[in-house]
């Protein structure tokens, strides 16, 4: 067994790594344009505050359904906010 696959084989690389290593030969040969550093990037992102991405209604909803049982997890899912948004609304509901 080289080390190659040895280290493959004991470090479990993810899925998403070997996607992407698998894209680095097409990279070193075709580089991406870089971008012009003059120009400001635009905001595509969501609203950073919770309360400002989610109306009252909703975040009602989500306090609701964590008391009746529904995994946090699945509700960050649901609402695609993280875990620890969801948490942190709950937290704040007590």
């Amino acid at each position: 067994m080289s080390s190659v696959e040895l280290a493959t084989a004991y470090l479990n690389p993810s899925p998403q790594f070997n996607a992407r290593a698998n894209q680095l030969p097409d990279l070193l040969t075709h580089p991406a344009a870089n971008p012009d550093p003059a120009r400001a990037p635009q905001n595509t992102g969501k609203a950073w505050a919770l309360n400002r991405r989610l109306s009252e209604e909703v975040r009602g909803a989500i306090v609701t359904a964590c008391q009746e049982g529904v995994r946090q997890q699945v509700l960050a899912d649901r609402y695609e906010v993280s875990l620890s948004s969801i948490k942190r609304l709950v937290r704040a509901s007590r």
